[in-house]
């Protein structure tokens, strides 16, 4: 981003609409509730996302995926799908994985599956290039395949040496043979073309979540979300910014002894806002916390638990509303500054 481009940014943020002020801190490192209580699993990936359609979003639950319109109406149900999932570039298919070691392509308008295949591996992140392949990881490996499903190559090692726990791989918008890989455990980012192998970039990363990408904003960013920021990189992984909030360690009960550490914990999944001045990012006890993008500890608006709580993920529909999946398979789509949700709905399992 160009410095003007990110001066008249800044320049909005200071001048920004007031927002609501309807959350009010306990001061407590915990989100306390009064008894036990058994929420919507989701593993530590954090299990269910939201992947934007031409005509409206698909929630997957994992075990099954839902298509809707912006304004809440189902479109289409996918059962047994859901693991992980990838739109096609120009948003007419949707590429998704299960639990079974099965893929499949399905038309995004209908639901209908268009092929399918059984693979080796259990893939848990997906991506479909420009150039029409479709890229998978299970952690260890990366999988390269074409859209008959067909896998071209198995990349095994980076530089050589194997891979150390991938925990996310995104597009590169300067090269349709690029794709960014984030080792959790191996402490790394790099750019690697698929189709040679060759390693472009690398950068060392200490601890780290997961790997998301705005090629609208060209920009990457991955949370610590045991640290409670976000770190953005531009196309080249040069660090951008580090974006500090205040976000709370999980969800206790009441009774919990005081040394007793355990508790549930959300991934923290954010999203940047379609012109790049925003993200909502969700805490690990669920809070949504909507900050600045290039502003230092800037935070607009932390929402209220009566209008999104437990939020497991989250999608823009434009820069002033979006659309939550929370627990119990609800979802809700509200406007940034809105007090009540403009819809609610349940995906029924």
């Amino acid at each position: 981003m160009s410095f003007f481009k990110r001066f008249k940014s800044n320049f909005l943020d200071i001048v920004e609409k007031e927002f609501p002020e309807d959350y009010v801190d306990d001061g407590q490192e915990y989100h306390i509730i009064p008894e036990p209580y058994d929420f919507t699993y989701s593993s530590v990936k954090g299990d269910f996302r939201l992947a934007r359609l031409s005509s409206g979003f698909c929630a997957s639950w994992k075990e099954f995926m839902i298509s809707r319109d912006w304004d809440g109406n189902v479109l289409y149900t996918i059962e047994g799908y859901g693991r992980s999932v990838a739109v096609s570039p120009d948003k007419t298919k949707i590429v998704a994985s299960n639990d079974h070691k099965n893929i499949a392509i399905f038309d995004a308008k209908t639901g209908e599956r268009i092929t399918e295949a059984v693979t080796t591996a259990y893939i848990s992140d997906l991506v479909w290039t420009k150039n029409d392949f479709i890229i998978g990881t299970n952690s260890d490996e990366i999988f390269v395949m074409n859209t008959a499903l067909d896998r071209v190559k198995t990349i095994k090692q980076l530089d050589g040496n194997d891979f150390d726990y991938i925990s996310g791989i995104c597009l590169h918008r300067e090269n349709e043979n690029y794709i960014a890989v984030l080792e959790a455990n191996g402490k790394r980012v790099s750019i690697l073309n698929f189709q040679t192998e060759e390693v472009v970039k690398t950068k060392e990363l200490r601890s780290s979540g997961e790997l998301f990408y705005s090629e609208e904003n060209q920009k990457y960013w991955i949370p610590f979300e045991h640290k409670n920021f976000i770190l953005t990189l531009d196309e080249d992984l040069e660090e951008i910014k580090r974006l500090y909030y205040e976000g709370k360690s999980g969800v206790k009960h009441s009774g919990q002894d005081e040394d007793d550490y355990s508790c549930t914990a959300w991934t923290t999944l954010p999203v940047l806002s379609p012109n790049g001045r925003r993200f909502l990012v969700n805490d690990r006890s669920g809070l949504l916390h909507l900050i600045s993008a290039h502003m230092d500890d800037e935070c607009y608006r932390i929402f209220n638990r009566n209008l999104i709580d437990y939020a497991y993920a989250m999608i823009w529909q434009d820069d002033d509303h979006f659309v939550a999946l929370l627990d119990n398979y609800k979802v809700v789509k509200v406007n940034i500054r809105g007090l009540e949700p403009i819809f609610t709905k349940r995906d029924q399992p």
